[in-house]
């Protein structure tokens, strides 16, 4: 699941800064929102056949949306490096 979220998350955000929009944060948010609770959803959804407690799914869960925004921070981090480049470019 976590390598399926990366994947899903790390290209559309790295667009997105190029894109270099007044609405980059909030696309971003929308983003973020939108794949974690897929990806949630589908982990549910596999988790459903085994006998795990309540708790232990909901921490399961909690570690991936944890996972998610961890992935668009460090993305975040990469692309401030070039933002200055992209502007002198602009």
């Amino acid at each position: 699941m976590q390598k399926k979220l990366a994947k899903a998350l790390a290209e559309p955000v790295e667009s997105l800064f190029e894109a270099g929009g007044k609405d980059t944060w909030l696309s971003i948010r929308e983003l973020l929102k939108r794949e974690t609770e897929t990806a949630v959803s589908e982990f549910s959804a596999s988790v459903a056949g085994f006998e795990l407690d309540e708790e232990t799914v909901e921490r399961m869960q909690q570690s991936l949306r944890d996972y998610a925004r961890k992935v668009v921070e460090n993305k975040a981090r990469d692309e401030a490096g070039k933002i200055l480049i992209r502007m002198k470019d602009r």
